[in-house]
């Protein structure tokens, strides 16, 4: 029996002395996010036996996970930032932060007999971090919507023919709303005979202009030529900001053409 028991011990001091090293921080990192990162780095401190260590890991990778997501959210749609930025970013800086906590323990620790975590299991880790990662970012998502929803709201234009802007009074004034209805009306977008709807955004110095349009239409070069004049006046009229103009079908999300 103590012969089992002394085995057991064994297997689970070399268990603790496997650590991930830097390969396996850029993978997990690139491949997992932040959350894969606190992982591996706690674990190294297990190994370590610097304890003390493991809870403030976890709390950094929590927090600099939900700032993340919310970063993520917030970039305005006029910044043309690369898909693979964000997470070379923090790969990089999981990496500066391993090279400066853990570095040369962990490589002190392997030369002294303790092992490298497998590669499956780095792998599988990484799997899973990235499978939550995903989860995080649809509730932060969700919560976002959530909360531009309780913002939105809209204004009408028109006697005869009622005209509808709708727009987040968290992100567009009031005044804002009615100098663009102004400018539609100038244009003669907002006219006496057919009532349009309009879902006004801001984007840094641009208001986005989201009309709806026949299905096609993006197709149809006299028609689509009616709403780059609509662009050209738009401009025309307010002069000091941008304006994008944005033909949806259906759906707000449905963008088949823009004309900028």
């Amino acid at each position: 029996m103590s012969e089992i028991l002394d085995d057991k011990a064994m297997m689970s001091n070399e268990q603790t002395d496997k650590v991930y090293n830097e390969q396996a921080i850029l993978f997990g990192t690139f491949i997992g996010g932040p959350l894969v990162t606190g992982f591996f780095m706690a674990e190294n401190f297990r190994a370590l036996d610097q304890k003390a260590k493991i809870r403030i890991t976890w709390i950094i990778t929590i927090l600099f996970s939900i700032v993340l997501g919310i970063i993520t959210f917030s970039i305005p749609e006029s910044w043309k930032i690369p898909n693979q930025l964000i997470p070379l970013s923090y790969t990089g800086l999981a990496f500066g932060l391993y090279k400066y906590f853990q570095g040369k323990p962990i490589d002190s620790l392997v030369k002294n007999g303790g092992q490298l975590q497998s590669w499956g299991k780095i792998i599988l880790v990484s799997v899973i971090g990235m499978i939550v990662t995903v989860a995080l970012i649809v509730g932060i998502g969700h919560i976002w919507d959530t909360i531009d929803q309780r913002n939105l709201a809209n204004k009408e234009y028109g006697t005869s023919v009622v005209h509808e802007i709708a727009y987040y009074k968290n992100k567009v004034s009031e005044s804002e709303v009615d100098r663009i209805a102004d400018a539609l009306t100038e244009t003669g977008f907002f006219d006496d005979y057919v009532a349009k709807y309009v879902f006004l955004k801001k984007d840094g110095n641009k208001y986005v202009v989201h009309t709806s349009v026949v299905k096609g239409t993006q197709h149809d070069p006299e028609a689509l030529e009616h709403f780059i004049r609509l662009q050209k006046d738009l401009d025309n009229a307010i002069p000091e900001n941008d304006i994008v103009l944005k033909l949806i079908v259906d759906y707000i999300d449905n963008v088949v053409k823009t004309i900028e």
